[in-house]
């Protein structure tokens, strides 16, 4: 009996820092999976790159195709690789800003993002 109160005394504490909303948003959600809560109907297909697309061309088609990431193709071994998404454009370009602020990088790829 003890224990239960404390698991409700717990669970009350919870229930006050998470609020009115969150708590609603949960209750809707809780039976669905991620394909059931689609907001919009899907009107394109999958976005993919190949292994070897340069990141800028990788970046353009993500922004072409208005998506934040894309399955990574290997030609060679007829499988997805990886995932490609902005955030790993964001790494690249900020390595070669703090390279480029080290020794004055020229690489193509500086060259490029200048």
């Amino acid at each position: 009996h003890k224990r239960k109160e404390k698991i409700m005394n717990q669970e009350n504490k919870h229930a006050k820092k998470v609020s009115k909303s969150a708590t609603a948003l949960y209750h809707a959600l809780e039976n669905h999976n991620s394909s059931q809560v689609m907001l919009e109907k899907k009107t394109h297909a999958t976005v993919e790159i190949n292994h070897d697309t340069h990141p800028v061309n990788g970046a353009k088609k993500l922004l072409k195709h208005q998506v934040l990431g894309a399955l990574i193709w290997d030609d060679s071994t007829k499988q997805f690789c990886g995932y490609f998404d902005m955030r790993n454009l964001l790494s690249a370009v900020l390595h070669a800003t703090r390279k480029k602020q080290h020794d004055e990088d020229t690489s193509p790829f500086m060259v490029i993002m200048s």
